[in-house]
């Protein structure tokens, strides 16, 4: 759903029986949408911005927060924080919990370290929280539909660019 009719504006994404929701905005129209109600909810949040590595297409930060208005608020007013665009994913129901947060933040940084195609911003990797395994399948569930949406809404990070190592168990 595009928020402001416009193709290139903030957009809205939701999959069929997934209780997640993705919120995309350019950084130059966030003020205009962020009285949404969806900023106001916990969640996990990726930045991205031109990288300073050449070997890469994108720069990307990749964040959790308990409230993502607050959160983002902080990043824009960071001179050190210089991305262009920024999507971010809540829960419709409004259940994710903080451990849950930080446990889709942990596997999303992993994944995109793992792929190899993006230069990752983040500091340090965060440690992978415990979680009950009932949450870990549904969290896992999340992430899966998180990396349909992400290349859709033109965050390529997790899209490796390098062969399978499946391969080389043939050998």
């Amino acid at each position: 759903y595009m928020i402001d009719g416009t193709a290139y504006g903030p957009r809205l994404s939701e999959i069929g029986n997934w209780v997640g929701k993705a919120i995309y905005s350019p950084r130059a129209a966030v003020n205009k949408i962020m009285s949404r109600t969806e900023f106001d909810n916990p969640g996990i949040y990726c930045l991205k911005g031109a990288p300073t590595d050449d070997a890469f297409d994108e720069k990307i930060y990749i964040g959790e927060a308990e409230n993502i208005k607050t959160r983002l608020k902080q990043h824009l007013s960071d001179p050190n924080k210089d991305f262009k665009e920024l999507i971010f994913f809540v829960s419709k129901d409004e259940l994710l919990t903080k451990t849950q947060i930080r446990y889709l933040e942990s596997r999303l940084v992993q994944l995109a370290l793992e792929a190899k195609t993006a230069q990752i911003d983040n500091g340090n990797s965060p440690s992978l929280p415990t979680l009950h395994e009932a949450d870990i399948s549904d969290m896992e569930y999340f992430l899966e539909q998180i990396k349909l949406i992400l290349p859709v809404m033109g965050f390529k990070f997790l899209i490796s660019s390098t062969v399978s190592s499946q391969q080389s168990n043939e050998s």
